[in-house]
């Protein structure tokens, strides 16, 4: 049983902290960076200055309310080394009132198809469903982006709406796939591997 919520045998949850801005905006600053090829256009070259103001208010916004910043630490199963950074996960739409959020994941290439993004994304839906008590889980991925589609389908999610031509980009139009998961759907599929609190004696 885990002792810990935020830890598995494969990944560590936790805030973002200072030191990792560097690392996340130098990241965002290489020309080789695939979250560019996530989001819903193609921007302008940014200056340091401008990606870390941009980053911080980012990062500022998203500690608002239910909306939060996970980074995603990979455990090194030898337990030779420390954790490493993996990945984010980002809470960046959370509704009180209707009981839905939504969330991105962006994962560095190096530590795709080893299953620490499904085990990440288990903890930050329990944690919504289970502990702040929402009902669905909403997010949406852009057609151009299959293995975001592939993932949410094998994790469980079901694609309840494709908005066509919804986003332009790089000379075409692309449609935005939406999908969603309730908390009884997710309770029933992951039950074991849900945390539970270690009872007293």
């Amino acid at each position: 049983m885990r002792k810990n919520f935020w830890e598995t045998g494969k990944v560590r949850l936790r805030a973002m902290e200072e030191g990792d801005i560097d690392l996340f905006i130098n990241r965002r600053l290489s020309p080789d960076s695939i979250a560019e090829w996530y989001v819903d256009k193609v921007r302008f070259p940014g200056s340091e200055k401008n990606v870390r103001e941009n980053t911080k208010d980012w990062l500022e916004d998203c500690s608002k309310d239910d909306k939060r910043i996970f980074v995603v630490d990979a455990k090194d199963p030898s337990g030779e080394t420390g954790p490493r950074w993996a990945g984010v996960l980002d809470v960046w739409s959370a509704d009180r009132r209707s009981g839905v959020f939504r969330y991105g994941v962006n994962f560095e290439e190096e530590y795709r198809g080893k299953g620490l993004a499904q085990e990440a994304l288990i903890l930050v839906l329990d944690y919504y469903f289970n502990e702040l008590n929402y009902q669905k889980a909403s997010p949406f991925v852009y057609s151009y982006n299959p293995h975001s589609q592939a993932f949410h389908r094998k994790f469980g999610f079901r694609k309840e709406a494709v908005i066509p031509r919804e986003v332009y980009s790089r000379g075409e139009y692309f449609d935005i796939v939406y999908f969603g998961m309730f908390k009884e759907e997710f309770n029933r599929l992951y039950s074991d591997r849900l945390w539970k609190p270690k009872k007293a004696p």
